[in-house]
């Protein structure tokens, strides 16, 4: 096996610890807790006025869900092209996620997913074969395109007292 076929292999973890201030206003503090010593940050979110009522002090949750998807494809077609030794200047993906929303009488709303869009600009001289190539290539590292990709287990516990159940 020559050192171009070595499997490298690594982990990440974020975790997240979300609470309530006021009304539908957020505060989370998120880690990278998979490798070394990673800051923490701070997260605020708010609700748009409607359905939820909420005051447009902080991107809704679902901003930064887009935000994550164009700056994830962003940051791996840089990795990509790096890796590639292609030289490339400013790049731009501009995202369109689409969710709709159905509910029953008083019934609260069950969401679902449309789709999303990526439309992705790469300022750089490769043919169109070229660039498709790079971008397939970073549409495989990006964490959040793999996720959207794969049918998915969310797992939930509830505190009820001082015990942990399954929810």
């Amino acid at each position: 096996m020559t050192a171009d076929d070595t499997l490298h292999t690594f982990d990440v973890t974020w975790e997240a610890d979300t609470r309530t201030t006021d009304r539908l206003r957020t505060e989370t503090r998120v880690r990278q807790a998979s490798t070394g010593n990673h800051p923490e940050f701070t997260i605020l979110t708010d609700e748009v006025g409607y359905p939820h009522g909420g005051d447009q002090t902080a991107p809704a949750p679902l901003a930064y869900f887009a935000a994550g998807l164009s700056t994830c494809l962003v940051t791996q077609i840089r990795a990509v092209a790096r890796k590639l030794r292609i030289d490339i200047g400013a790049i731009r993906v501009k995202a369109r996620c689409e969710w709709k929303a159905e509910a029953r009488g008083r019934e609260p709303y069950v969401g679902s997913p449309v789709g999303f869009d990526l439309d992705v600009e790469i300022e750089c001289a490769e043919s169109a074969d070229g660039q498709k190539r790079l971008l397939d290539m970073a549409k495989k590292a990006c964490f959040f395109e793999q996720t959207l990709l794969r049918a998915n287990t969310v797992n939930h516990r509830l505190k009820v007292g001082e015990n942990w159940i399954e929810a």
